[in-house]
């Protein structure tokens, strides 16, 4: 339906015509980059033997000096879930929601020196929030980038908007709900 669309905005099929030409090859372009920087990333993370079967996922191919295993790797997990978005559109939205829920979660985990915190329990713990003063200390743990005072706002505001976008990602995308769009 893009290119319908696209030709009834225009009226025109040359600019139709171009247009749709022009969204295609932006599309394999980034098709491209996302593979790339999938793969680098598996190729990093099993380096770094943080992946599962790094051994085999670490080599680098002597000839083409590129992580041929990762790459296949990234487009195998990409056709995956084309698969299955093709199988079924709203087990592919109740995936990629939770993908972008758990990604929040993770975000809200700043990993700082010696151990994880979450931006939570910073909230809680931080000497800056007058509410919930816990401890004494200025800072729980040091940072690398203190923001002072503004570190509490900030921190606050990356939590309400995290539970605000994890209640939303959860939501059905269609009204009425049905058992076939529930999220």
């Amino acid at each position: 339906p893009f290119i319908q669309i696209v030709l009834n905005a225009t009226n025109s099929r040359t600019a139709a015509l171009i247009i749709t030409i022009l969204v295609i090859s932006t599309n394999i372009q980034n098709i491209m980059n996302c593979a790339q920087i999938s793969s680098r990333v598996i190729w990093s993370f099993a380096r770094d033997e943080g992946f599962i079967f790094s051994k085999y996922f670490r080599d680098v191919h002597p000839a083409l000096k590129a992580p041929v295993r990762a790459i296949f790797a990234a487009w195998a997990i990409g056709a995956a879930l084309v698969v299955l978005y093709l199988g079924s559109t709203s087990a592919f939205n109740a995936l990629s929601s939770a993908l972008v829920v758990m990604s929040h979660i993770t975000y809200s985990t700043i990993s700082t020196h010696p151990f994880p915190l979450p931006l939570v329990a910073n909230l809680v713990i931080s000497n800056t929030n007058r509410i919930f003063l816990l401890c004494k200390r200025s800072s729980p743990f040091p940072t690398n980038f203190p923001l002072g005072s503004l570190g509490w706002g900030v921190n606050t505001i990356t939590v309400v908007y995290m539970v605000f976008t994890a209640v939303m990602f959860c939501l059905p995308g269609f009204i009425p709900v049905g058992g076939a769009n529930m999220n």
